[in-house]
């Protein structure tokens, strides 16, 4: 606890604990080994729920109650939601993982990635035209962005040829990721339907984590100082959102360009909201009545009403998944 205050009282030494909402926290889940949370613009939030010997299977949560998807396979992970209610993640069979999709219609679709790499698969994201995006790999090779559309897996490629990733997917179908390039260094990407744009960097390796309607991306970038911050890939720039220093990364960006992620260290790490150009520590902007206890670990994800997808702790417990709801 000491490290968490510690922590707390940096961010706002310097300054980026400044006004904003306040957050009304809501308990979904817990979230067991993976820190993500899809999150629609109804506040749906996609996720796992562990039904007994931790096998998983894949959920919703709405209006304050979960709701279990139909189980496929050994085990279900719900990873992105989309506004129809749509959900994609993954489905495990045998030693292989198949992607599915759960349609809001109640029909189920598995799927596996492009010829070379059909032996394991993760999902990212998917749109509301069902478009699904990940990565997938043969048991030997390197991993590789996919786009599934209309019933075929898409290799996007990379830079080297070898390894690249996709982590999310717009409404006209443009994909961010990253990718190796032919130094083997990272580079983030955007994949406009024919080919990748590399987003550049500002020192060594860059990542895109996801992108908004408008094109415009965020992820992580190294700094000259050795340090990886939390960016903004904009009109052929990139936007560092930390320049006042330490570790930080962004997941998610809405429409109105509101930035989501987490500063600070692994294991130490708290959530922050980017808006009008300041990082915000949302354990500052917690209602205390609802948010007692709670110590906000990362913000994974964040839709246009400003709802936001959290990972949280209450010591001395695992972490879970939260969402809060802006009270003003």
């Amino acid at each position: 606890m000491l490290i968490a205050r510690l922590l707390v009282a940096a961010l706002g030494a310097t300054g980026l604990c400044c006004s904003a909402a306040t957050y009304q926290l809501e308990y979904v889940s817990k979230a067991y080994s993976a820190f993500y949370a899809g999150l629609n613009r109804h506040g749906a939030v996609s996720g796992q729920t562990d039904i007994g010997n931790l096998t998983f299977q894949a959920h919703v949560y709405e209006n304050g109650s979960i709701r279990l998807l139909q189980a496929v396979g050994d085990g279900n992970t719900g990873k992105a939601i989309n506004d129809r209610g749509d959900v994609a993640g993954e489905c495990q069979q045998n030693d292989r993982v198949k992607a599915c999709l759960w349609r809001a219609d109640g029909s189920v679709r598995a799927f596996r990635g492009p010829d070379g790499h059909k032996d394991y698969i993760t999902v990212a994201d998917v749109n509301n035209a069902q478009q699904v995006v990940g990565y997938a790999q043969s048991r030997q090779g390197p991993m590789r962005a996919y786009l599934f559309d209309n019933g075929v897996s898409k290799d996007l490629g990379a830079f080297d040829g070898v390894t690249s990733r996709a982590t999310g997917i717009n409404k006209a179908g443009h994909v961010s990721g990253y990718s190796t390039n032919a130094n083997g260094v990272f580079h983030a990407f955007i994949h406009d339907g024919t080919q990748l744009k590399d987003l550049g960097t500002l020192a060594d390796h860059s990542f895109a984590e996801d992108l908004n309607d408008d094109g415009v991306a965020v992820g992580r970038a190294d700094v000259s100082n050795g340090e990886r911050h939390a960016v903004m890939f904009k009109g052929g720039q990139i936007i560092d959102l930390n320049p006042l220093g330490g570790e930080s990364q962004a997941m998610a960006i809405n429409n109105h360009e509101v930035v989501v992620g987490q500063w600070g260290p692994v294991g130490s790490s708290a959530a922050f909201v980017y808006k009008h150009g300041r990082m915000i520590n949302l354990n500052h902007q917690l209602d205390p009545v609802t948010g007692e206890g709670w110590r906000l670990v990362s913000a994974v994800n964040i839709n246009d009403r400003g709802q936001i997808a959290a990972i949280a702790k209450r010591e001395p417990y695992d972490f879970h998944v939260v969402l809060l709801t802006p009270m003003d």
